[in-house]
């Protein structure tokens, strides 16, 4: 697993955490910010050190149509050595407490996008079977019965 500087870590997990609310694929958040989707993509991966430069935060702030700070640290956040590497490990809907809070975010935001669980499955361009199977559970708890 590639290790990067915790900020940026910080910054690619919230970045992910507003696209899926959002509804961008990679490809379309790439095109949002006038990248490739190899480089979002590698943002994104824990294969890679690969992260966003830290020039590019006003333009993804403004392609998810949040603040800059939604998506860097809370000035109460520990304050860490820049040089010192952490693990790079990315939000996944495969983890239920990431896909409840992205859910939760949806329903604030989009309800409509939970109108269904395959509207769910088109709005968070889900890939694997696995992230299909946790968000249904997590839809079915959170949506369904709260209606």
């Amino acid at each position: 697993m590639a290790k990067i500087n915790r900020q940026s870590l910080y910054f690619i997990n919230e970045s992910k955490f507003w696209r899926l609310v959002k509804g961008y694929s990679l490809r379309e958040f790439a095109e949002r910010i006038n990248k490739s989707e190899g480089y979002t993509g590698m943002a994104e991966s824990t294969a890679t050190d690969h992260k966003y430069n830290i020039a590019d935060y006003p333009v993804v702030s403004d392609a998810l149509c949040v603040n800059l700070d939604q998506l860097t640290p809370p000035d109460d956040w520990e304050v860490s050595d820049s040089h010192l590497k952490v693990e790079k490990i990315i939000f996944s809907l495969e983890d239920p407490q990431f896909a409840k809070r992205v859910i939760i975010a949806i329903q604030d935001r989009q309800p409509e996008s939970l109108a269904t669980i395959e509207c769910l499955y088109k709005h968070l361009n889900l890939q694997t079977e696995k992230e299909k199977q946790v968000v249904k559970d997590v839809w079915k708890k959170f949506v369904v019965n709260n209606k």
